[in-house]
C-alpha cells in the first residue's frame, strides 16, 4: 500500500513541478501541495504502523 502512495505522492509532486511560474499562487496548486503533505503523513504514519 505503501507503494502505491508514494508513486501517488511523487507523480503529483513531478505535477507540481512542471507548473509555471505565474500558476504556483493558483488555489488548485495550493491544492496539490497539501496533497502531497497528506501524502507524506500517511505514508509516515503508515511505515511506523508497519
Amino acid at each position: 500500500m505503501v507503494v502505491y502512495l508514494t508513486a501517488i505522492r511523487e507523480a503529483e509532486q513531478a505535477y507540481l513541478k512542471n507548473v509555471p511560474v505565474n500558476l504556483q499562487c493558483s488555489e488548485s496548486f495550493e491544492v496539490g501541495e497539501c496533497a502531497v503533505d497528506a501524502l507524506d503523513e500517511i505514508i509516515d504514519l503508515m511505515i511506523d504502523v508497519y
